[in-house]
C-alpha cells in the first residue's frame, strides 16, 4: 500500500517503526527489516518505508519508480505484508527535515528501524531505533554489480522478478 500522508497514517496513537532509504534497487534485504521490527518489537502497528533522494546515486532512478518497485518487493517477498506501507510525498521525500519535526513530535511511539551496520551513525531527529543484525549478505550496491557484471541468475530470489526484470528490460545500472 502507498500512502501520501505520514502524519495521518501514525494518526495520534500507537507505535510505528520508519525505515528510511534509497532503496535502488530494492531487494529482499530491505524487506525482512520491516518483518524483524515487527518480531523485535509487536507493538509495532505498522511500518513506513521511506524511500528518498537525499544521497545522491550515480545510477538515479526515479522515486516514482523505486516506490513501484518497493510495492512489489513487498508484496513478493514481505510476511506481513498488509503492515508494511510505503510513503509517496514529495516533501518528505524530498529532504529530511519533514521527517525529522514529525519524529521530534511523536517520538515516544516512532522507531527509526536501522541495521546493526547504522547503529552507530549519528541521527538527526529524537526518533527511538529499533537496531537490527545484518539478516542477509545483501545490498543494492551488490546488485548493481551483479547486474554490470553480467551476473543477473544471482539476483533471482533477492530481488523482485518483475524489478529484476523491468531494470533489464531499461537497461539500468550496466555502467
Amino acid at each position: 500500500m502507498v500512502i501520501s500522508s505520514l502524519e495521518e497514517y501514525i494518526g495520534d496513537d500507537g507505535e510505528y517503526g520508519l525505515l528510511t532509504g534509497a532503496f535502488n534497487p530494492p531487494h529482499r534485504g530491505h524487506v525482512s527489516a520491516p518483518d524483524r521490527a515487527f518480531l523485535q518489537k509487536p507493538s509495532l502497528r505498522g511500518v513506513a518505508v521511506i524511500p528518498h533522494n537525499w544521497s545522491r546515486d550515480k545510477n538515479p532512478v526515479s522515486i516514482e519508480l523505486r516506490i513501484e518497485w518497493l510495492v512489489k518487493t513487498i508484496k513478493e517477498f514481505s510476511i506481513n505484508p498488509e503492515r508494511i506501507v510505503v510513503l509517496r510525498d514529495a516533501e518528505t521525500l524530498g529532504s529530511p527535515d519533514k521527517l525529522d519535526l514529525i519524529c521530534n513530535a511523536n517520538r515516544e511511539r516512532l522507531f527509526k528501524v536501522v541495521g546493526a551496520d547504522r547503529a552507530s551513525s549519528g541521527q538527526r531527529n529524537s526518533a527511538q531505533r529499533i537496531v537490527l543484525p545484518r539478516a542477509y549478505e545483501l545490498s543494492s550496491t551488490w546488485v548493481k554489480e551483479a547486474i554490470r557484471s553480467n551476473e543477473v541468475e544471482r539476483m533471482r530470489g533477492e530481488v523482485a522478478a518483475d524489478v529484476l526484470r523491468q531494470i533489464m528490460q531499461l537497461g539500468l545500472y550496466v555502467e
